[in-house]
């Protein structure tokens, strides 16, 4: 390699850059474990993101500059191998949170990291680099995070226990806080090794390196604040519903359910047309998908396209029914995705409270429901299988253990075979699941389509037809 020297203006970049690093990824880390995933649907993640990664980029590439100067080769390169996939990594997650889109890589590219960085560390043990303490303690450090960081994503990925693998990802993400400490073992190299560099000139350089760095920190504080902020007020916050949404929402009738601890639940309520309350009716819940989580009770119809159908004037006068529509708040779930609140027990006891004061056929209740709303279907009728008559979850997915308790209610599931939001796994194993516990669900699963599928869903004859005959012994 050819030969380069370093000077006390690069130990002083290094330890200004690594500094903030280990800070800003301490930060990140600590809320994210109390978050979880859902921090990346905050409006403020995408400025962090990319402050963020920027620093972490650029510390990388003062560690190869080290590397190089020390002619540690093989830390050299395989720092150089890890910090190409990091930029790929980083290309991913900005794609994901930004257009939802190259979700499928991400556990590919997560793994080859993990291997990386394992590589790396065996290299400070094992190199020349081993003669500088501290660099082999980060060795030892990053080998022992990764190999941990392994074990629990590939035993996450295998395991179909749904229980365990909310545990796994808790410790999965407590790792990750200890992994931010790892710049800490570099910037106690660099300070003991600049003690020794006796510095022959001295500029204005350092005093502007300074102000660039304090100038950073202020960034990334007010960003940090920003994120925090964000998170304490999407839970309250509403969101601002279009026309179009207020105006589909219009022949729902707006109501909010109290339980007797005091937690509100805002939902809508359709009647069946040309009601007759001496009649029984049928229910059908209907979950909207994600981007209708909120408080002002509107934008669920939208959001949900099972409502809207039914809602049709043809539909009701062919399928006489309530339409009960649930919104979910935000950072909650209606039940089934990991880390997630879920609300399915406020939800059944809203749906008590309307058939205490309708005529409803409880053998004749129907949860219908997309992304979001379809992993609350499969919950719903998972948790509650003496509840419903019939589930019709398009691409969502279900704790497995759940399976054997859907055997005797009847499923007619949808999925994407390239779905990127959605694995389509998690509709196939509940599938399989029920089938091996004795059950008949039916299943389409549509093999050039990904996660928005509702138009070849809703071409497909016959739904509403099974869903209504549907009736509990």
């Amino acid at each position: 390699m050819i030969s380069a020297r370093l000077n006390r203006d690069f130990y002083f970049i290094a330890l200004g850059i690594l500094s903030l690093f280990c800070f800003l990824s301490v930060f990140e880390n600590v809320l994210n474990f109390a978050v979880g995933s859902k921090i990346q649907f905050l409006d403020s993640y995408v400025s962090w993101y990319i402050v963020k990664s920027g620093i972490t980029l650029s510390s990388m590439i003062l560690l190869l500059w080290y590397y190089f100067c020390k002619k540690y080769r093989i830390a050299f390169y395989t720092l150089l191998f890890y910090t190409i996939f990091a930029f790929f990594k980083t290309v991913i997650v900005y794609n994901m949170i930004t257009i939802k889109r190259m979700e499928n890589y991400y556990t590919a590219i997560s793994l080859i990291l993990l291997t990386a960085g394992i590589i790396h560390g065996l290299t400070l043990l094992f190199s020349n680099t081993t003669k500088r303490k501290w660099l082999k303690m980060a060795g030892i450090y990053l080998v022992l995070i990764n190999v941990s960081l392994s074990i629990i994503s590939v035993y996450a990925l295998i395991t179909k226990n749904f229980d365990l693998k909310i545990t796994l990802g808790q410790i999965h993400q407590f790792i990750y806080i200890l992994s931010a400490l790892l710049p800490l073992f570099f910037i106690f190299n660099f300070i003991e090794e600049s003690k020794k560099i006796v510095q022959t000139d001295v500029n204005g350089f350092r005093k502007l390196f300074s102000i660039a760095i304090a100038g950073i920190l202020i960034t990334s504080l007010i960003l940090a604040v920003n994120l925090v902020q964000d998170k304490i007020s999407n839970t309250f916050r509403s969101n601002i519903p279009s026309s179009y949404a207020q105006q589909v929402a219009e022949k729902f009738e707006a109501r909010t359910y109290i339980s007797p601890s005091g937690d509100k639940l805002p939902y809508r309520l359709l009647k069946p047309l040309d009601y007759d309350p001496k009649k029984q009716y049928p229910i059908a819940v209907c979950l909207h998908h994600g981007g209708g989580n909120g408080i002002e009770n509107v934008i669920q119809i939208e959001t949900s396209v099972w409502a809207r159908t039914l809602a049709d004037s043809v539909n009701r006068k062919k399928y006489p029914a309530f339409l009960f529509v649930p919104q979910c708040p935000p950072g909650s779930s209606f039940g089934g995705i990991p880390n997630s609140p879920e609300i399915s027990v406020l939800v059944f006891e809203a749906i008590a409270d309307v058939e205490s004061e309708f005529r409803i056929d409880t053998q004749r209740r129907y949860v219908l429901g997309l992304s979001l709303g379809g992993f609350g279907s499969w919950h719903f009728a998972g948790v509650r299988p003496d509840m419903f008559a019939a589930i019709m979850p398009v691409c969502g997915g279900g704790n497995p253990e759940h399976a054997p308790n859907l055997a005797n209610v009847p499923v007619w599931a949808f999925h994407g075979a390239k779905d990127s939001n959605v694995p389509v796994g998690l509709s196939r194993i509940m599938i399989e699941g029920i089938k091996e516990a004795g059950g008949k669900p039916k299943y389409n699963e549509f093999e050039n389509e990904g996660h928005d599928i509702w138009k070849e869903v809703n071409a497909i004859p016959g739904k509403f037809e099974w869903l209504f005959s549907q009736k509990k012994d």
